[in-house]
């Protein structure tokens, strides 16, 4: 049954290859618009507008974690990036039945490792659109 209500943010996930990528701290998906000017001397003035470009980014964040090797999230995402031209299957969805989740093509953008003294290594990566976002529901 889908979610009422104010949703826990710990129930979202980006996912990759059905699975979700190693101990996430964060998620986010970001949708854009960028509608194209259609003001010319007829429109009294006003400004006009048309449809444009529909962009999105999917991005987290996750503890770092070497288990399950070659497996690895962090080595599948990484071997994505050094191949530019691999496109990824990437979900954003909640792990409760019912609740719409969002799912795409992307690339990798952006990939780093933060390891600082005596803390948890974090991992951060950053996935671009390569096509449509589509809307599901998770069953």
């Amino acid at each position: 049954m889908a979610t009422s209500g104010p949703i826990n943010g710990t129930k979202f996930g980006v996912y990759l290859d059905n699975n979700l990528i190693g101990y996430g701290t964060s998620a986010s998906v970001n949708i854009t618009h960028s509608p194209r000017s259609t003001t010319n001397n007829n429109s009294g003035g006003y400004t006009t507008r048309m449809a444009g470009v529909i962009d999105w980014e999917m991005s987290c964040d996750y503890l770092m974690s070497m288990d399950g090797m070659p497996q690895n999230k962090y080595y599948q995402l990484f071997n994505t990036y050094l191949n530019s031209r691999a496109i990824l299957v990437v979900k954003f969805q909640s792990t409760t039945s019912g609740d719409v989740g969002f799912q795409g093509n992307a690339l990798v953008s952006e990939l780093s490792i933060s390891a600082p003294m005596e803390e948890t290594s974090t991992v951060s990566v950053s996935l671009v659109a390569a096509g449509p976002l589509l809307t599901y529901y998770n069953i």
